[in-house]
This record gives C-alpha cells, sequence and structure tokens, in this order.
C-alpha cells in the first residue's frame, strides 16, 4: 500500500486512515510505501530554482519518501526496513537504498511513490497494490471511473497515478486500487471481491 505524501495536509484523515491500516493488518500482511508531499515538493521547487538535473531531483526526492516514511512508522507504531529481504507484515518500507541497486529505473519526475510501490509488490511477488490519495480514484469527464484496464488508464493520461505506473503493472500482473479515506473504509470488502469508493485497475497482460 502507498500512503500517499498529500495526506500530510489532513492530520485527521491520515491518523484515520493509519487506524484502518492496522485494522486490514489483522486479515492481510500489508507493506506500506510511503508517498511524498510537502518534502517532495520543496525538492521541486529548489530545482525550479536552481536548475539542477533530474537523476538528483529524482533522489532527493526518494530521501523525502523515506522521511515521510518515518513518520508513518510513528503513526502506525510498525517496524521499518531498507532492506527487500526483511519485507514482512506490518512494514513500512523505506525504498532508497534497493532502488540504488536498480538500474532498469527511470530517474526523473515521471517515476514517483505509485510506480516505485507498484515495482515493490514485483519484487516481492505482490499481486495487490493500494494507492491511497488525497482524492477518491480516477475521474474521466468528472465521472469517477470504477474500474480501468491499463491500456485504458494509459490512454486517458490522467496525473491522478504518474505516467509510467501502467507498464509496471502489467509487467507484474499487479491489480491496483486508487482509494481515498473514504474509500478505505471498505477497502477490507473490496479486496474480498466486493466494492468500494475508488477505482480498480486491471492489469491487461499479451
Amino acid at each position: 500500500m502507498k500512503v500517499g505524501g498529500s495526506l500530510q495536509e489532513k492530520g485527521e484523515a491520515l491518523r484515520r486512515i493509519c487506524s484502518l491500516l492496522r485494522s486490514l493488518s489483522e486479515e492481510y500482511d500489508l507493506l506500506v510505501v510511503p508517498g511524498g508531499g510537502r518534502m517532495t515538493e520543496t525538492v521541486r521547487e529548489l530545482q525550479r530554482r536552481l536548475g539542477f538535473s533530474e537523476e538528483a531531483a529524482h533522489w532527493m526526492a526518494i530521501l523525502g519518501m523515506e522521511a515521510y516514511g518515518i513518520l508513518l512508522r510513528e503513526l502506525l507504531k510498525w517496524r521499518c526496513t531498507s532492506s527487500l529481504k526483511e519485507v514482512k507484515g506490518e512494514t513500512v518500507f523505506l525504498p532508497f537504498l534497493e532502488l540504488r541497486k536498480e538500474k532498469k529505473l527511470e530517474k526523473s519526475w515521471r517515476l514517483t511513490s505509485d510506480s516505485i510501490a507498484a515495482w515493490l509488490c514485483g519484487k516481492v511477488e505482490c499481486r495487490t497494490l493500494v494507492l491511497v490519495k488525497g482524492v477518491e480514484g480516477i475521474r474521466e469527464g468528472g465521472r469517477l471511473r470504477k474500474v480501468l484496464t491499463t491500456k485504458e488508464l494509459r490512454e486517458m493520461r490522467t496525473t491522478v497515478v504518474d505516467p509510467l505506473l501502467p507498464d509496471l503493472l502489467e509487467k507484474w500482473a499487479i491489480t491496483c486500487w486508487v482509494v481515498g479515506a473514504r474509500g478505505m473504509e471498505g477497502l477490507g470488502k473490496a479486496l474480498r471481491g466486493g466494492e468500494t469508493l475508488g477505482t480498480k485497475i486491471i492489469p491487461v497482460v499479451e
């Protein structure tokens, strides 16, 4: 599960989401990836002012994710790890060290915590990804899409998720949910085959 950085600005909502995650962890093995949020936006602003490279901005943003991860660890009362070998339930993953070893991922603003979470799913052989965001799903023409294929998502060019996400979902056959705070309330039911407020993305695997 990726917990979006924008939720840093919504203190009570973030606390509620962490409470729901603790409840879900009684039924599922949950691995949490932090988003970026305010710390990542600081990097963007510095890059605009100082003009440093995309790669430098990429690694600075990843470190911003790690700072948020430490906050999530405090709120969740879970453990943190920086190693894929130590991944297990009730864990917040800090991605910097493992991503430094990864040669194939793009190092630019096109790669956000969304795709990093999908990459992590692939590495640990998890086939379900939940992106918890400050919006309640993906809309098209003002209408919330309950279900999308990765092909449809790619054609929409939405900014709710990053442009590299469809490729990674297809690569590892990962089903992805995009939900907000209200969608989290029914997430357990949705993961068992029901529905919740949000968008379900289904990978199209050739």
